[in-house]
């Protein structure tokens, strides 16, 4: 393994739980200690560090072959993790079954096999593990094949197999459907967000329409269809009808187990969207208790920037930047953590937190969650975002005087927008008044200058309400126009 600061066996290690690690050390070892040699030494290092990890390994002969110990021990640990939790899901348990099928039928131990299959089948089924029961199908097929039993008996049950295979494979093709459908509209989303032309809502129409006449057969099938829905329709501007499909989806997953990280992802994400779109419809109530639910997802050492995300959103929505402020500085040492890693959520979160700083005056603060913002966002993920927060910094260095800068950033940003094809109306009326605001020789007053941009993007609002979505560029400038705190119109 390469010398590296994630050394892949060192993050397996740092994972484990204390039961974990129990469980590890009981097991009696074949390497004459070796393992629990590395192991122990690899447990004390804070981060990952080759030279000490052979300082505290001085003096055993692994060294001598550390990259074959290392990976001997990662294979190790993870049976020994395939051991532990071999019954803490049914798929895991399922998955165990299908071992020891295999094992008694290499055996011609037909009859015990077919036992096994029969109590991997129950699990599978009330599971719906369709791709483990199409494997327990094939495994049936072999050993129905292999038992001395008469023929009609034989056709029988194999047919019986065949045709819950059949059934089986019909779900799993529903299910493909509608995950492709929810793979490709979330992966246009994750990079240009909401729709701002007419013809996506067409299409975003279109393909609700589509989602809709397909029956989900499977409750994954039924998961993955109702989160589509909700995203859909809340880009459709149907936050209530949005609302419904996610108490729905919520409704299914608390009624199935949340085995495994996705489903347990998709109920978190689904609490902070009910959260927002119930403070959207001003139902302050329902929105604390998502939230509440929510915070209760989280445990103290995971990365809980939907939960920061989420409740700034709330105070905004409910025009409290006072209690949003007050977060942010709370907050502030985990929001603003160089170990987090740039996603959607913490995106969100470093905008949110700007924004938040720029309504309290804070310019400076604000300049750095947007900077900090801009500098993590990968070349083309969030597109987006990424336009708004560039328009958003040219705002903030208005506000912050920065005369020297404002022209260099204004071309870097143009550049920025045109060549990603994200100069839509709003942007180029920005662009228009810092350029003449530039200029020695005006076309417009300076005392009229702000009330011609206030115009101008008013307009605009009618048309493109989502441009205004993360900061309110118009109110920004009826503040200006007025000579009054941005505070006092955005809270009007």
């Amino acid at each position: 393994m390469a010398n590296v600061a994630s050394d892949a066996l060192f993050v397996l290690i740092k994972s484990l739980s204390k039961s974990e690690k129990r469980y590890f050390r009981l097991q009696p070892m074949a390497e004459d200690g070796q393992h629990r040699i590395l192991f122990d030494a690899m447990e004390k290092l804070s981060s990952y560090d080759e030279e000490k990890l052979f300082k505290l390994l001085k003096g055993s002969p692994i060294t001598d072959a550390i990259s074959i110990a290392k990976n001997r021990l990662y294979h190790t640990l993870l049976k020994s993790l395939a051991a532990y939790h071999h019954k803490a899901t049914a798929r895991a348990e399922v998955m165990r079954l299908l071992q020891s099928i295999e094992v008694l039928f290499m055996r011609n131990l037909f009859e015990q096999a077919d036992k096994l299959v029969h109590s991997a089948q129950k699990i599978a089924r009330k599971n719906e593990l369709s791709a483990l029961q199409i494997e327990l199908n094939e495994w049936k097929e072999r050993i129905l094949e292999s038992l001395n039993i008469p023929a009609a008996e034989r056709y029988e049950m194999l047919n019986a197999n065949y045709s819950e295979m059949k059934s089986v494979l019909s779900s799993i093709q529903n299910e493909k459907e509608i995950a492709f459908m929810k793979w490709s509209w979330f992966a246009g989303y994750y990079t240009n967000g909401q729709p701002r032309q007419n013809e996506e809502h067409a299409n975003n129409e279109q393909l609700l329409s589509e989602i809709e006449s397909l029956t989900p057969i499977s409750r994954e099938a039924q998961i993955k269809s109702l989160q589509l829905k909700g995203a859909i329709l809340l880009s459709l501007g149907k936050p209530s009808e949005s609302l419904q499909s996610l108490a729905s989806l919520l409704q299914l997953l608390e009624n199935c187990e949340l085995n495994g990280n996705e489903n347990k992802s998709i109920q978190r994400n689904a609490l902070a969207n009910a959260a927002v779109i119930s403070a959207q419809l001003k139902n302050s109530k329902d929105a604390k208790t998502y939230l509440d639910q929510l915070e209760s997802c989280f445990e103290e050492s995971e990365n809980n920037s939907l939960v920061h995300s989420t409740a700034l959103t709330i105070f905004l929505l409910e025009k409290n930047n006072e209690g949003a402020y007050a977060y942010v500085l709370q907050h502030k040492e985990n929001i603003s953590s160089p170990a987090i890693d740039f996603d959607i959520r913490s995106a969100h979160v470093w905008f949110q937190c700007a924004v938040v700083c720029f309504i309290q005056q804070e310019f400076k603060e604000s300049e750095r969650f947007i900077q900090r913002f801009l500098q993590s966002a990968p070349a083309n993920e969030l597109l987006h975002l990424q336009c708004i927060a560039q328009v958003f910094n040219l705002i903030i260095q208005i506000e912050l005087n920065n005369e020297r800068y404002i022209p260099y950033a204004l071309r870097n940003v143009q550049r920025f927008l045109i060549t990603r094809n994200k100069a839509f109306e709003g942007e180029k009326k920005i662009f228009q008044f810092i350029n003449e605001t530039l200029k020695k020789r005006k076309s417009i007053e300076n005392k009229e200058i702000w009330g011609w941009l206030e115009n101008e993007l008013l307009a605009i609002k009618k048309t493109d309400p989502l441009f205004f979505t993360y900061f309110d560029f118009h109110k920004w400038a009826k503040a200006r126009a007025s000579k009054t705190s941005f505070a006092s119109v955005v809270f009007n």
